[in-house]
């Protein structure tokens, strides 16, 4: 074979594998993209997060807190145009129950969440839609969650403080009942057991409702501004009964000591339902993950040993 004829042939070759090569390129051009993408957003957080590892003195906790409220400040005529009371009404009763910026008001945490929204969406914006190329529709998105973040964020922090006073109830009372069976009166008891008890949302509750004691504000009057605070229905059984014996004069010692044992018996039955439940909610990871390689391991050898298995 002539030498022109062989070197024509494997250029022929050569060029044959490049357009094979370029079509497989083009084809998986999204990943590529994907790739790029990534590796700019991995150096832009790199680069925002060595500037404020090395610029942290600037960033105090008091400042952040200072310029949030500024912000705060600022946005507040805009959230003033929500007028959905049940919507006010469901942030007021979260973020007691959750104790999130008592300082702050309905139409503050609005403006908290527009702030969020408006920051999240012009990063986002930034980030995906200027320096990526990507649609609006991801920055909107974006600023659409960092808007509602706060409202899942008080309610789940919510649901905590929730469980933590349902948990810590009993020993509370029991405690409380001890210090008033030593003849101390119900403020003097409360104030020992504060003294003692850890810090816990149950805790600083009942700090806050001696304190307004102490201000001069009557117990009964002290103990519905809590329950109204917490709207915990353990707690508010606690409170209204308290506030009935004070009213009618009976003996506080032996309230307690009943709700005492009622709280304990409702610790453990609902201990005895969470445990119940756990085999239900089990059945969808064995179902998904488990179940499946179980009959991969008994029925994969059958398969490869089987006479089809060489077809």
């Amino acid at each position: 074979m002539p030498k022109n004829v062989t070197f024509d042939l494997i250029m022929t070759t050569i060029s044959t594998y490049w357009q094979k090569l370029v079509e497989f390129f083009i084809d998986m051009s999204w990943i590529l993209d994907g790739v790029a993408s990534g590796f700019v957003i991995y150096v832009v957080a790199n680069v925002i997060w060595y500037g404020y590892k090395e610029h942290r003195y600037l960033y105090q906790f008091e400042d952040q807190k200072r310029a949030i409220q500024a912000w705060v400040k600022f946005l507040r005529p805009f959230a003033l145009t929500f007028q959905s009371h049940r919507y006010k009404e469901w942030i007021k009763l979260r973020k007691s129950q959750a104790a999130f910026m008592p300082e702050w008001d309905v139409y503050d945490f609005i403006s908290y969440q527009i702030l969020l929204g408006l920051a999240a969406g012009l990063v986002s914006f930034i980030a995906f839609v200027t320096l990526l190329g990507m649609t609006i529709t991801i920055a909107i998105g974006i600023a659409m969650a960092a808007f509602v973040y706060p409202l899942v964020s008080i309610s789940d922090a919510g649901v905590k403080r929730q469980r933590s006073c349902f948990k810590d109830l009993p020993f509370f009372i029991d405690y409380l009942c001890l210090a008033m069976g030593a003849g101390l009166d119900f403020t003097q008891s409360l104030a020992v057991v504060l003294e003692d008890a850890p810090k816990t949302p149950l805790s600083k509750e009942f700090s806050m409702a001696l304190k307004n004691m102490r201000l001069g504000m009557t117990r009964a009057d002290a103990l519905i501004m809590m329950d109204q605070r917490m709207e915990n229905p353990n707690l508010k059984l606690f409170l209204q009964t308290m506030v009935q014996a004070m009213e009618l004069g009976t003996d506080v010692n032996q309230t307690l000591t009943a709700l005492s044992d009622t709280f304990r018996a409702k610790r453990f039955q609902y201990a005895e339902e969470m445990a119940g439940k756990i085999s239900v909610k089990m059945m969808i990871p064995m179902l998904l993950f488990i179940l499946p390689a179980v009959m991969i391991m008994l029925i994969g050898p059958m398969v490869l040993n089987s006479p089809m298995a060489g077809m």
